[in-house]
C-alpha cells in the first residue's frame, strides 16, 4: 500500500466516524477500525495510523510526499509531531537528506525534546537549579580524584595521574567561576 492509499484509507475511517457521530452513536472510532479491520484483513494499528495519518495531512501534501519519495513508514512516523509546520520541516528535511525512516525517528524525537534513544523528556531547569547541580557534582567528583591521587599504592597508571591532576585542576577552575556567579 503506497503512502496516497495509506491517507485514502485513513479518508475513509474519518469519513465514517463523521457519520456515525452525527447520528450521536458513541465509540465511533472503535467501531469503525474495527468493522474495517474485519473486512480488510488490516490490522488495528495499521487503521489507527492510517487515521491519524488523514487527519494531519492533506491530500496535496500527501501526493508530494509520494512524489519525493516518502514511504508510508515515513508519513506514519510524522505523525507523531503535532505541530504543522515542524512536521513540514521534518518531511523536507527526510526527502532533502534522504533520510530513513529510523533517522526520521530519530530527528523526531529529538525535536520534540526527547532523549535522542528513548527515554524521558528533557527537562529545561531553571539556570540557577542547573548550575547548582554542576557545582554538587563537580564537588563529588573532585573527591573522587582526590581520592585517587592521594594513594601512594601504585595501581593508579601515571597517564592515569596525570589526566586526574589535569581533572583536578578544572574542576577549581569551574568551582570558582561558579562560586562568583552566585555571589
Amino acid at each position: 500500500m503506497d503512502i496516497v492509499e495509506f491517507w485514502k484509507l485513513g479518508a475513509k475511517i474519518l469519513k465514517k466516524d463523521e457519520k456515525l457521530s452525527e447520528r450521536g452513536e458513541s465509540q465511533r472510532g472503535k467501531s469503525t477500525i474495527r468493522d474495517l479491520a474485519l473486512k480488510t484483513g488490516l490490522n488495528d494499528d495499521m487503521l489507527y495510523k492510517a487515521r491519524v495519518f488523514a487527519k494531519q495531512f492533506e491530500l496535496v501534501e500527501v501526493r508530494a510526499m509520494q512524489k519525493s519519495g516518502l514511504s508510508r513508514s515515513h508519513a506514519s512516523a510524522l505523525t507523531a509531531v503535532q505541530q504543522k509546520s515542524t512536521r513540514r520541516k521534518l518531511a523536507r528535511q527526510a526527502v532533502d537528506k534522504g533520510w530513513s525512516v529510523r533517522e526520521l525517528r530519530f530527528r523526531i524525537r529529538k525535536a520534540s525534546g526527547l532523549r535522542e534513544y528513548g527515554g524521558r523528556s528533557i527537562v529545561k531547569l531553571p539556570t540557577d537549579v542547573a548550575l547548582e547541580g554542576i557545582r554538587m557534582e563537580t564537588q563529588k567528583v573532585g573527591r573522587y580524584a582526590d581520592d585517587l591521587l592521594s594513594r601512594d599504592d601504585g595501581e593508579i597508571p601515571k597517564d592515569l595521574q596525570r589526566d586526574l591532576v589535569k581533572l583536578r585542576k578544572q574542576i577549581r577552575s569551574l568551582q570558582a567561576k561558579l562560586k562568583r556567579e552566585s555571589s
